[in-house]
């Protein structure tokens, strides 16, 4: 998977440049918290990239570096994972 998000014992989602995923569904060990069902790669990806959306205000492209992966892509994902623009800033 292209710069996929890892799950590393300890430290969360982290993404190949290092920078920490802020999902609170998963607990230090990299397992899904109580009360928060088991996550897959795929949603572990999406909530990453929704969060560092969230962190740029919405700027893709921004994100999209932030993610090291292309604009391209950022755009792909969001169209596969199906999030509207509405989505993107639904947390601030």
């Amino acid at each position: 998977m292209e710069h996929a998000s890892q799950i590393s014992r300890g430290h969360g989602a982290v993404n190949s440049r290092g920078r920490r995923c802020t999902d609170t569904a998963l607990q230090k060990d990299g397992a899904a918290a109580p009360g928060h069902p088991a996550l897959t790669p795929r949603d572990v990806e999406r909530e990453h990239i929704l969060a560092t959306l969230r962190e740029c205000h919405g700027n893709q492209a921004k994100a999209a570096d932030l993610l090291g992966i292309g604009r391209n892509t950022l755009w792909r994902k969001l169209k596969e994972y199906d999030v509207k623009p509405s989505d993107e800033a639904a947390s601030e």
